[in-house]
């Protein structure tokens, strides 16, 4: 009989899919007790990976494998989908640490520090300016890169007779 001393410690198993139904090069959330993990199945190995993107926390889980990567469904970052390393990490993980960016008050500087397992690493992708994109769309669209025209441009999205976006640079050095 165990006295509970080391019950924390066992392992516990959870069935997260059956044979054959995850098809080959697709992704699923699936909750495993109290963690949902994003389930993958890509050149006929499985993987279970952390759902939780370390760009912004998008759902892994309802992303899609893109020519052999991972791509998160809010910001098209993209993964190894057995693995979950970014395709930087190829790179970027040999290098000394003294080479990748970390982020204090909104300025660059290194030497970065890892966060968690995940060291702070950027693309070299540019964010698109979303208000050319919502007028595209047919909204109205409007860029602030100022506070003081903040309030101007609230009021103008609230006053529209239709959908608007106002997009706010909050530290140009960061887009």
């Amino acid at each position: 009989m165990s006295d509970g001393a080391g019950a924390d410690q066992r392992r516990v198993w959870y069935k997260a899919a059956g044979p054959g139904e995850l098809a080959e090069g697709r992704v699923k959330s699936v909750t495993c007790g109290v963690k949902t993990v994003c389930l993958t199945r890509f050149e006929g190995a499985y993987a279970a990976l952390d759902n939780r993107c370390p760009h912004q926390g998008g759902p892994l889980g309802e992303g899609s494998i893109e020519k052999g990567y991972l791509r998160c469904p809010w910001h098209g970052w993209d993964f190894y989908p057995t693995t979950g390393r970014p395709p930087c990490a190829d790179r970027r993980w040999r290098e000394s640490s003294t080479s990748t960016a970390s982020v204090t008050k909104g300025r660059r500087r290194s030497p970065a520090r890892p966060t968690g397992h995940w060291r702070v690493w950027q693309t070299s992708l540019h964010n698109p300016s979303f208000a050319a994109y919502a007028e595209i769309c047919g909204a109205l669209g409007i860029r602030v890169t100022q506070e003081e025209e903040l309030d101007d441009a609230l009021a103008r999205a609230l006053a529209h007779d239709g959908p608007s976006l106002v997009e706010i640079v909050s530290d140009p050095d960061l887009v």
